[in-house]
């Protein structure tokens, strides 16, 4: 199946990891990249990113750090379509 972001925004997904997160072009085009998700997607990207806010805000006692949380999670919401 594909991932959340789907493998044709792969190569925008790529791009947006290149800009400084703190610049105006980040936020637009993180917030087209969003937008151009299929609304399933959309709706499974906006509850996970809840559950992991949630995570996060126990990371001292559950050891789920931000940076953990993408190594377990990043490859199932975002990769390139040959793997």
């Amino acid at each position: 199946p594909e991932p959340i972001f789907t493998f044709h925004r792969f190569p925008v997904f790529i791009a947006l990891a290149g800009l400084d997160p703190l610049s105006e072009r980040f936020e637009l085009v993180a917030n087209l990249l969003i937008s151009s998700l299929p609304a399933p997607n959309r709706s499974c990207l906006h509850a996970l990113l809840n559950m992991i806010t949630q995570i996060i805000q126990f990371s001292e006692t559950n050891k789920m750090t931000a940076n953990n949380l993408a190594r377990c999670l990043g490859p199932n919401m975002c990769r390139p379509p040959h793997e």
